[in-house]
């Protein structure tokens, strides 16, 4: 599904809207345009790169995961999985919720 599909609504979350930005955490936040209309939230996660030697380093402080063989896409699942528990961390207590990534080359 790509963001043509996605009909972003700025009255929806209007205090996470605000948390977001407020900690520098690019999103938009909208629904699918699908039968159902299921709330989600786009996380942008190009500004997580900058960062991204201190979340692997913090990654083996805290957990003991290695990333210096890492190959592949992980440095796009990482800044996914760190940017979208940024995202929940800054803005909940209590979440249910389906978290994919889609990996989409850019033209």
């Amino acid at each position: 599904m790509g963001t043509s599909e996605f009909l972003e609504d700025n009255s929806l979350m209007p205090v996470w809207q605000e948390a977001l930005k407020s900690k520098g955490i690019k999103a938009r936040i909208g629904k699918w345009d699908v039968p159902s209309k299921p709330m989600v939230i786009l996380v942008d996660i190009r500004q997580c790169y900058d960062i991204k030697n201190e979340v692997y380093g913090m990654m083996w402080n805290e957990f003991g995961v290695n990333s210096l063989n890492s190959y592949g896409d992980y440095d796009d699942s990482s800044m996914w999985a760190y940017a979208c528990g940024k995202v929940v961390k800054n803005n909940c207590r209590k979440l249910h919720g389906e978290y994919e990534e889609y990996n989409t080359p850019s033209t």
